[in-house]
């Protein structure tokens, strides 16, 4: 197995960062946030289920990220196709205003 580096994710200081809004709360995940943030708290995996659109990848990341689970380590999507993996990134990166490579990135195994 080769692994490929691409744009990893760098350490960020969360202390200096200015608070800005999370995700995007008119998505049906966001009324489970709270259950998600505080399965993810007492357990170490949550598998989510929901239907297509509804923010599974791109508003969890967030609200986790928010919730100061990056603050020990990075929080990971997995993405079965390198296409959707990098678009998926750049979608977080945009929605949280930053660029990719600092708070977000993507790894690409092969």
């Amino acid at each position: 197995m080769t692994q490929e580096f691409a744009r990893e994710p760098q350490p960020h200081r969360s202390d200096h960062q200015e608070q800005r809004p999370v995700g995007n709360p008119d998505l049906p995940i966001w009324h489970k946030m709270p259950e998600i943030v505080e399965t993810l708290r007492d357990n170490n995996r949550l598998i989510l289920v929901s239907e297509t659109g509804s923010g599974k990848t791109t508003q969890v990341p967030q609200a986790l990220q928010a919730e100061g689970f990056s603050d020990n380590g990075k929080i990971f999507v997995v993405e079965n196709r390198v296409a959707v993996a990098v678009e998926v990134a750049n979608r977080i990166a945009d929605e949280m205003g930053v660029e990719i490579g600092r708070e977000v990135g993507y790894f690409i195994v092969n």
